[in-house]
């Protein structure tokens, strides 16, 4: 069986665009920059495209020292190092979880305020978040773990059974490979892609944010009702799965191997 790494992912800012890449760099936390920024309310709690689906209409791209946001006809860059030098910690909220998170600087949540007619600030982790009953495995800001991982046969399956096929972004994945069977991954336990290995952590539920469209972030209907009539196990629509690194080779590639052990 041949299965091969053809897309990779980073997501710098919760619920905002993926930066597509060639070679991901793997931390402790996710691919590097992933989820590593979110935006909040001013009592802390977060923002997603749940509650606001115009985040899928912002922008990101790598640059040399951070990444750049583009929103309409703005664009603001982000210094992951200054931009945050000396902001005031707070309290945060991502669902039920509650942790010390530091605001960046006055003009950048000026920025994310006006372009969503929301007062908003941007912030980053001040203090270590663990993935839920895997003690000691951290995460920045993702809902679930460090890695999302999915299947193309999945993907296709899908667009077999909707009047109009979706592209893979309406479910943000980290990382997707071609071969295998449809769902091949709910069976993945422990592989590897090219040296790096990994872990099986859980399924991923979804949610209505399958629904939003990843480029105009209008919400329909789709895929939601389609999946539910097959892929609906122990009450959760689940699509994709979860994993964590457990090795220290630090890299993968796109057209890498992906072996199951």
């Amino acid at each position: 069986m041949n299965l091969t790494i053809t897309q990779l992912y980073t997501y710098p800012i919760k619920g905002m665009g993926g930066i597509p890449l060639k070679t991901a760099q793997l931390s402790n936390a996710g691919i590097k920059l992933d989820r590593a920024f979110m935006l909040v309310d001013p009592t802390g709690l977060f923002i997603s495209q749940r509650s606001n689906p115009a985040l899928a209409t912002f922008n990101l791209e790598l640059t040399e020292d951070g990444f750049l946001v583009r929103f309409g006809t703005g664009k603001l860059e982000i210094f992951p190092d200054s931009d945050f030098e000396n902001g005031p910690v707070i309290n945060g909220q991502i669902f039920q979880h509650r942790m010390l998170v530091q605001q960046a600087r006055p003009a950048i949540n000026d920025w994310f305020s006006r372009a969503l007619n929301q007062e908003v600030y941007l912030v980053r982790p001040a203090e270590k978040r663990y993935v839920e009953n895997h003690p000691g495995v951290e995460i920045n800001f993702p809902d679930a773990s460090q890695y999302l991982i999915v299947g193309e046969q999945s993907m296709e399956l899908l667009n077999q059974k909707l009047d109009v096929p979706l592209p893979i972004n309406r479910f943000r994945p980290n990382i997707v490979f071609s071969g295998g069977t449809p769902h091949i991954e709910d069976e993945f336990s422990i592989l590897k892609i090219g040296e790096a290995q990994f872990e099986f952590v859980k399924p991923c539920g979804r949610c209505k944010v399958t629904t939003i469209d990843q480029h105009s972030g209008v919400m329909g209907v789709e895929p939601l009702p389609t999946l539910s009539s097959y892929r609906l196990i122990d009450s959760k629509i689940l699509f994709g799965v979860y994993l964590k690194w457990v090795n220290e080779k630090s890299e993968i590639h796109l057209g890498a191997n992906l072996t199951l052990l």
